[in-house]
């Protein structure tokens, strides 16, 4: 979203074959992240490939991964995944979960019998001061450090929302993004529809609630430590959402570094007016290292 449109002197393409090309850039990025999982070593040890063994072993579905690793390992693929980290970070766990298959079921064919992985990412260079955070650094990976000053209760968060049409019964399942992002529910039932059956209504679709898939999500507030805040002036402090096996990890009082997606979504408050073009900065956490707690319970 910082980019500059059609005049920043990148080349952009159209393909013949739709999605053929598009389909081939998802399939090398997920096979270059599963070369790293499976190939990075120090010295003699494959580090992530032994963390993931060791975290299933005991239940725990995540994988923390450093950033300088990935840098050390693939340059260009660190930088893009710092650039689309939204697109990135799901080829990520799915990566993830193709080298778990190998550990906890190494005769399927499919995912099935394989837990879902949370890639969590840590950066201890170029941190960011909350009050520099800006319109450049919108969708992209960041690292910033802080006091956290508010947490909510765990709240759930639907992944994926089952609709069912009140008229013909008709079900289909609609992804969510991460973070504060919604989901729009289809005005229109997209059934194929028969010359002899009616045409279903506008607005057809229910939420089957029972049937749709959740995860814990967590808010966050965290402000700017106090030797980061310039003489005169008063802190600032940034909303963050953290979700499944980032929640719960931290209290107010505890001293953070946080690596997170940088992005925006529409307050509540700007719903129903003229502003539609104005939104909310919030950080999308993807990784959190507890540097000072004020709370002994945090430390888990």
């Amino acid at each position: 979203m910082s980019g500059q449109g059609w005049d920043a002197g990148k080349v952009y393409t159209r393909q013949v074959h739709s999605g053929e090309a598009v389909k081939e850039g998802v399939v090398e990025a997920q096979q270059q992240l599963f070369d790293f999982i499976q190939n990075f070593r120090d010295d003699n040890v494959f580090v992530y490939r032994e963390q993931l063994r060791q975290n299933l072993a005991v239940g725990e579905d995540v994988l923390n991964v450093s950033l300088q690793d990935v840098a050390g390992f693939d340059e260009s693929l660190s930088q893009r995944l710092v650039n689309h980290p939204a697109e990135y970070l799901p080829l990520f766990e799915l990566a993830a979960r193709n080298s778990a298959r190998k550990i906890v079921a190494p005769g399927a064919q499919g995912l099935d019998e394989v837990p879902e992985i949370q890639v969590t990412l840590r950066s201890n260079t170029n941190v960011v001061n909350i009050r520099d955070l800006g319109s450049a650094q919108i969708s992209k990976l960041v690292c910033v450090s802080g006091i956290v000053i508010g947490a909510s209760s765990l709240t759930s968060k639907a992944t994926s929302v089952i609709l069912q049409c009140r008229n013909c019964r008709h079900t289909k399942a609609v992804p969510v993004g991460g973070g504060f992002s919604g989901v729009q529910i289809p005005r229109v039932c997209d059934r194929e529809q028969l010359a002899t059956t009616e045409r279903c209504p506008l607005d057809p679709f229910e939420i089957s609630t029972d049937k749709c898939t959740f995860v814990d999500q967590q808010t966050l507030k965290v402000q700017e430590a106090p030797d980061l805040i310039p003489v005169g002036e008063l802190p600032r402090h940034i909303v963050m959402s953290a979700d499944r096996n980032l929640t719960n990890r931290v209290f107010p009082g505890s001293r953070v570094t946080i690596t997170g997606i940088f992005t925006v979504y529409q307050s509540k408050n700007m719903k129903g007016t003229n502003a539609v073009a104005i939104r909310q900065p919030y950080l999308r956490v993807v990784g959190i290292e507890i540097n000072k707690s004020g709370n002994s319970f945090t430390k888990r």
